[in-house]
């Protein structure tokens, strides 16, 4: 595996709760403050770490920034606001992207993109951030 995916999933993220997301020019920082889950050496989880900040660092090379690189869709099945949309995240509250469960990741070293399948506020999203060229936890 690359050391971009062993850095990434070097912590669990099954059932942990994204706390909020911040976008910073060439970072996005998605905060956990309950933790992740510290993997034993099987790849198991064992328990949750104190507060962790995961830091994405952007690509400077293509000229982007990060808010360009993060691509929101929320997939709503309430009867008034039934479907998919794309959500500009520059426009997102940050309250909207508080408190979301996280049902999976993914990580794709062809482009190095990291999604992120979340819930909350009766709806599923999907945080899709490409141009990764590194992860680390605060």
């Amino acid at each position: 595996m690359s050391k971009l995916f062993d850095t990434l999933f070097s912590y669990g993220f099954h059932d942990t709760t994204i706390s909020n997301i911040k976008v910073c020019e060439h970072q996005v920082k998605v905060h956990f403050d309950k933790g992740l889950y510290a993997l034993d050496k099987n790849g198991r989880e064992t328990e949750l770490t104190k507060p962790i900040v995961l830091v994405i660092d952007i690509d400077k090379n293509h000229g982007l920034v990060a808010s360009q690189t993060v691509t929101v869709l929320r997939y709503s099945n309430k009867r008034f606001h039934k479907g998919l949309k794309r959500l500009d995240v520059e426009e997102i509250k940050e309250s909207e992207l508080a408190n979301l469960l996280i049902g999976n990741v993914y990580y794709s070293d062809f482009n190095n993109t990291v999604l992120f399948e979340a819930f909350g506020n009766g709806c599923s999203y999907y945080i899709n951030i490409s141009e990764c060229v590194g992860f680390k936890f605060e």
